[in-house]
């Protein structure tokens, strides 16, 4: 199986009418979203999402719920992950708080195997995660934390000492999510899926938007199994 790649970026430029809009985008195996908000005075006044890649036919009903992303660039990331998770998608949210941030041009990219996690932003490498049974290993602020556990809060103070969502955090925020997926991709046979309903409850249940009351049911697959395709572009 090829190496688990993601691609995150952001990028903002001026528009119409004293306008600022930001586009952030991922891509991986299994996602292509791409939120895009448009600033006026320090206000969102008109936020949406779309989706050329996504791993299951119900994720698109997600996607409006980007459009609660009005009022104070500021209050934008919370706005969206206030809202009640049966109508959001867990990446299309981490894209609104990444473009309220408003980076005038960034790009992030990991590459994601059961050994290791490698970043990259703007072509130099940021972060490097040596895993095992993926636990981060090794030395430094995050050795010996599960992707679920706790801890973070501290090595994360370890990262920004003065608690400033800087771009330290920023970093461990986009691998960290890279790594839940990539979790996914290695330890799910997806030959073998086809509806929501086949991947163990205790894995996706009530997190998002498809994995909520009946949609898991309804959720069919649109992933092919992971082959030499699988790398993003």
């Amino acid at each position: 199986m090829p190496a688990f790649h993601r691609l995150v970026s952001t990028r903002t430029e001026g528009a119409r009418r004293g306008t600022v809009r930001t586009v952030a985008r991922v891509d991986d195996f299994l996602h292509g979203f791409e939120v895009t908000l448009d600033v006026r005075d320090g206000a969102i006044h008109r936020a949406s999402a779309t989706a050329h890649r996504h791993p299951w036919t119900t994720c698109p009903g997600a996607l409006a719920s980007v459009a609660a992303a009005r009022g104070p660039l500021a209050d934008a990331a919370a706005t969206i992950a206030d809202a009640p998770r049966d109508t959001t998608c867990v990446h299309v949210n981490d894209l609104v708080w990444l473009a309220a941030r408003q980076h005038p041009d960034r790009r992030y990219e990991m590459e994601i195997d059961p050994f290791q996690a490698t970043l990259e932003r703007d072509g130099r490498e940021v972060m490097r995660w040596p895993l095992h049974r993926w636990q981060i290993s090794g030395t430094g602020p995050f050795a010996g934390l599960s992707l679920a556990g706790t801890g973070w809060a501290e090595a994360l103070a370890a990262v920004d000492p003065d608690g400033a969502d800087g771009d330290g955090r920023e970093a461990v925020r986009v691998l960290r999510r890279g790594l839940l997926v990539a979790v996914g991709y290695y330890t799910l046979d997806w030959r073998t899926i086809t509806r929501g309903t086949d991947v163990p409850r205790d894995v996706m249940a009530d997190t998002c938007h498809t994995f909520s009351g009946e949609r898991t049911e309804q959720a069919v697959c649109l992933a092919e199994a992971p082959d030499r395709r699988s790398r993003p572009r």
